[in-house]
């Protein structure tokens, strides 16, 4: 009984070691892409948080990495018409366009258009 143990924690350790070795590389390839996929999209965030000159900026969490890009793209490209209608606002990006009840912050829908 004890004998078996030890054959099958070995064959698991090697079958580990040869998955590693197998999908390892890819592993370490996808975990940098999206290490970078985020700094880059803190960036465009700070970016537009700047520009707008926005109190604070933030993101509905379900939203997808290239929808909120899509959604900075478009407030830094009409930054110049938006930055005195934003200056000081708390603004969300979301699925939808709203303004909070108390008035603290302004949805504002990923798709938006001028």
């Amino acid at each position: 009984m004890f004998r078996q143990r030890i054959i099958m924690k070995g064959l698991l350790v090697e079958k580990l070691q040869l998955d590693v070795q197998e999908h390892g590389p890819r592993a370490v390839a996808a975990r940098r892409k999206r290490l970078a996929d985020s700094e880059r999209q803190r960036r465009m965030l700070t970016d537009v948080q700047q520009r707008l000159r926005l109190r604070h900026l933030s993101v509905d969490a379900d939203l997808s990495p290239d929808r909120v890009a899509s959604c900075c793209t478009r407030l830094l490209h009409n930054s110049v018409a938006l930055a005195d209608l934003m200056d000081g606002v708390s603004l969300r990006i979301s699925y939808i366009n709203q303004v909070a009840a108390d008035g603290s912050y302004v949805s504002i829908a990923w798709d938006f258009e001028v």
